[in-house]
């Protein structure tokens, strides 16, 4: 809608009723989108000045310290937040994601896995802790947690490539093959899958001719695909 209209509109209510906290709140959300951050800031404390109480103040405050480069900040906000409530989800999650901006990646895992003992099923965090561990060389702890992402999101593909690869990385063929049938059987012209599959056969090494047909079809559509072309001549010696 009319942003400004609206910002308008709030602060003549609040000149009427400047305690109105709802507004305040609504008001600092505004400026926010409006990339208004010192006048953000000075809203969303008030609102908390106010009605300490308020948690949805805290977290907007903190994802505003965090989005213009303050991130002590924004720590020191969300974990002020958490003295009043302990559980709070997006506190924990967000204060993952800080620690994971921050590249202190021990304590972004410690954050995302205090997340997901509240809510096992939240999906931004199982996704965000899975690349965590696959950056980290946690493979292991990797694909355990991108299998969690994927019962969840059985469609998404890109999970499901870096899970497949994964797996293939720890000389699970099997399971890393399955993975890219996954994909293929909702895209089957995914030529990484594809290619990936091809990998699969050629390193397990049971079934190099099946290897050798689906790296000789990607090489045959289209012969620029070097790394197709690499490992098909390998397949050959």
């Amino acid at each position: 809608g009319d942003i400004p209209s609206a910002v308008r509109t709030l602060q003549g209510a609040l000149l009427r009723k400047p305690d109105d906290v709802p507004a305040r709140l609504l008001l600092g959300s505004l400026y926010m989108k409006m990339e208004e951050y010192d006048n953000a800031v000075e809203e969303l404390k008030r609102v908390i000045d106010l009605d300490p109480l308020t948690l949805e103040a805290y977290l907007q405050l903190a994802v505003l310290y965090q989005n213009t480069n303050r991130s002590e900040l924004a720590i020191d906000t969300l974990k002020k937040l958490l003295t009043m409530d302990n559980q709070n989800l997006m506190a924990h999650y967000y204060l993952g994601r800080i620690y994971l901006a921050t590249g202190l990646t021990s304590e972004a895992e410690n954050w995302l896995v205090k997340t997901l003992n509240i809510k096992p099923s939240f999906e931004s965090a199982l996704f965000d802790l899975a690349n965590l561990y696959e950056a980290t060389k946690k493979t292991e702890k990797a694909v355990e947690v991108y299998h969690r992402y994927i019962e969840l999101n059985p469609l998404n593909i890109r999970s499901r490539f870096k899970l497949g690869n994964l797996l293939l990385r720890l000389q699970k063929y099997e399971e890393a093959a399955r993975e890219f049938e996954s994909i293929l059987a909702v895209d089957s012209g995914n030529k990484e899958a594809r290619l990936s599959l091809g990998l699969t056969f050629f390193f397990e090494g049971k079934d190099l001719n099946k290897a050798m047909e689906i790296l000789g079809e990607l090489v045959k559509e289209d012969p620029s695909f070097d790394r197709a072309r690499y490992f098909l001549g390998s397949a050959y010696v």
